[in-house]
Order: C-alpha cells, then sequence, then structure tokens
C-alpha cells in the first residue's frame, strides 16, 4: 500500500511540496482551511497528470483509518500557526516536520514532542534548513579529515533576476516570512560565545562566483540559524553565523523604514507589497564557508559549496530550493532512517547521502 504524505498549506510551498512528494512516491492528503487555496493547488498539480488523494480544511476533519496510513506530516503553513497540527500528530503518534523561521515557536513545539515516541524536525525551509544541511556536510566532511572546524558562515539569498526599483527586490516568499526575518535580534557565535545582534546590521559586499551575480551585500536576519548555533557552540566552532544577501543598496533603504520612520507591521508589508512585487522570475543563491584548521601545520583551508537555484516554467527558485529539501528530509524520516535518533531531530541527524539522492531524483542538485 502506498504510504501518505500529509502537507499542511496549499500555498506556493505547499503545492511544490505536494509535487516533490508524488515524485518520490507517496499519496498526497492537502490540508489548508481556504477551498480555493486547495483549488489552485489542484489545478496546478493536474498539470502534471496526478491528483491528490485527499483534501481537507482542517487536520481534525481526517478520518482514523487514513491517518492510520499516514507516514510523515511536512507543514508549509506560517510558522505562526503551525501548533494546531501538533495535537493531531501526537494523538496519531504522527512524524511531524515543517518549515519553520521563527526560533522561539519552533522551541516551543519541539517541547510539546518531548516525550512522544514520534519524531519532531522544525526549520526545513531555505534558511533555516537547505543551507543549514549544506553546512552540516561540510562539517562533517572536514571533520573525518582530521581538521579542526572554527568557522560556519551561511549566505543565503532569494532574489529577482531582473531587481526593479530603488529596494532592488521583489518579494519571492511570504511578506509576513520577510518581516519575520527583518525584525528582533539574530544569535551568532563569535570568539566562541554566542551574542545576540541586530537584524539590519553589519553589512557587507560579498562577491559571488555567477556572471550575472557579481557583487551582493549580505547582512544579518532574524533565524537564520536555528539549531545549528547550539550544534556549533556544542563543538567550539569559534565563528558562526548567517547572513541574507541582497542587491546592494537594499538593506539601508530598509532600516530606514523600519528604524527611522517606524512603520507599523501592517504598513510594512503593505509598502512591502507594493514597491516589490511578487515574482516568479528568481534565483536562490546559497554560498557556505567553513574554515578548518589543519592540526600538523596549523594553516587554515576553507570548505565551500555555492548554489544558484533558478527559476523554470513550472516553479519558482524559492519553491524550489525550499520544498524541495524539505520533502528529501521528510521522506528519509517516512523511511526509517532516522529513527534511532532523539525525538527532536537536528541537522546533525540528516543522512547525507540519501538525501542528496531523493534530491537528484527531484532535479535539485
Amino acid at each position: 500500500m502506498t504510504q501518505i504524505a500529509v502537507v499542511i498549506g496549499a500555498g506556493d510551498m505547499g503545492v511544490a511540496a505536494a509535487y516533490a512528494f508524488h515524485k518520490l512516491g507517496y499519496n498526497l492528503l492537502l490540508v489548508d482551511p481556504d477551498k480555493r487555496a486547495i483549488e489552485r493547488a489542484v489545478a496546478k498539480l493536474n498539470t502534471f497528470n496526478f491528483n491528490i488523494q485527499y483534501s481537507f480544511s482542517s487536520v481534525d476533519q481526517i478520518p482514523d483509518e487514513v491517518s492510520a496510513q499516514v507516514a510523515v506530516v511536512l507543514s508549509c503553513a506560517p510558522f505562526y500557526v503551525n501548533y494546531k497540527v501538533i495535537p493531531w500528530c501526537l494523538k496519531h503518534n504522527l512524524k511531524y516536520c515543517d518549515l519553520g523561521g521563527n526560533t522561539a515557536i519552533s522551541e516551543s513545539n519541539q517541547r510539546k514532542f518531548l516525550k512522544s515516541k514520534s519524531l519532531c524536525f522544525t526549520d526545513l525551509g531555505l534558511a533555516p534548513g537547505y543551507a543549514n544541511i549544506i553546512a552540516e556536510e561540510g562539517y562533517k566532511e572536514k571533520m573525518e579529515q582530521g581538521e579542526t572546524v572554527d568557522e560556519v558562515r551561511i549566505y543565503v539569498g532569494g532574489l529577482p533576476t531582473r531587481p526593479q526599483g530603488r529596494l532592488k527586490y521583489n518579494l519571492v516568499f511570504s511578506v509576513e516570512g520577510l518581516r519575520n526575518e527583518y525584525t528582533g535580534h539574530a544569535s551568532i557565535i563569535e570568539n566562541g560565545e554566542v551574542k545576540s545582534v541586530s537584524t539590519l546590521t553589519d553589512v557587507q559586499e560579498v562577491k559571488t562566483p555567477f556572471k550575472d551575480v557579481t557583487w551582493l551585500e549580505c547582512f544579518h536576519t532574524s533565524g537564520g540559524l536555528a539549531n545549528t548555533l547550539n550544534l556549533m557552540k556544542e563543538r567550539n566552532v569559534k565563528h558562526c553565523s548567517y547572513k541574507t544577501l541582497r542587491y546592494p543598496g537594499h538593506c539601508h533603504l530598509v532600516k530606514f523604514m523600519m528604524d527611522d520612520l517606524n512603520v507599523s507591521p501592517k504598513d510594512f508589508d503593505r509598502y512591502m507589497q507594493h514597491a516589490c512585487p511578487k515574482t516568479k522570475k528568481d534565483q536562490v543563491i546559497i554560498m557556505v564557508n567553513v574554515c578548518t584548521t589543519i592540526p600538523s601545520g596549523g594553516s587554515t583551508k576553507i570548505w565551500s559549496r555555492e548554489l544558484c537555484v533558478l527559476h523554470n516554467d513550472d516553479w519558482t527558485a524559492m519553491q524550489m530550493a525550499t520544498s524541495w529539501p524539505a520533502v528529501a528530509v521528510a521522506v528519509c524520516m517516512a523511511e526509517g532512517l532516522m529513527n534511532d535518533k532523539a525525538p527532536i531531530l537536528t541537522y546533525a541527524d540528516v543522512p547525507h547521502k540519501q538525501f542528496n539522492e531523493k534530491l537528484s531524483l527531484l532535479g535539485l542538485k
């Protein structure tokens, strides 16, 4: 019997996740309170000649006999509604994961699984998520070679391929998610100690290896490290940070709007939606550097991985780089590849070989 994967949220990320689950051999159950969102998702998936087996407006409507066939649950809903799904997952002992993005909420959701027999893996979006898994792979590879990891630097940006306006930006995911990244504080490791820094600070120029996007700026945003922070702290890594990539000049204008003008969250959302309308012609750039010291000579080496995911006729780059790695992890969970781990999974628990094989099957390499 083909197992069922449950996708919570029928928006852009949810429909891309549903497609990926189907490609990897799962039947689909889609949950969204917005009937029109489900209809749009169904119409999109029909273009690939497959149907969603079940759809409901709430997990509470799912019959017990259907719940018994569920292999894994992936929430692609906004981070602030994920808590609504967890009681149902715990009741049926289901493996749960989400795209996360807000550290405090993710930690709250994780605590609910501490005494369960199931698994919980939060923060599996793009960053935190895919980029952190890449950083973990780099860390393990260098440690296996007998080198000491001193620094882990993660840089990620979802960008329009043709930037417009003074902000040089277009919305490539939800404006609420963007605001969440730009506000509050970010946690980093500096000189071996965890430190809190304000978002939209420490702006630096970054040169990329991609010919169409040679120079970008990077700056601190919140939530990008997630459990990478604790992992690297426990390992005595001296420096660890996450920064968002944007076209030069973007951070200065956003900081002026948020700090000097002190715009309300509602006005920020409205201004960004007006000045930076959504685009499907996007790209996702991921750059990860793992700096190590070689014991024999004390010299420094850098392990790096740079990816540029481009949109295609079917999917945006943000959909592919966010939802598909999350599905790859979810399928690893469903296949029992992490059953021997603690109830709360971290990026250190991802089986990289199988994870990368599933991404290759989805066309993301």
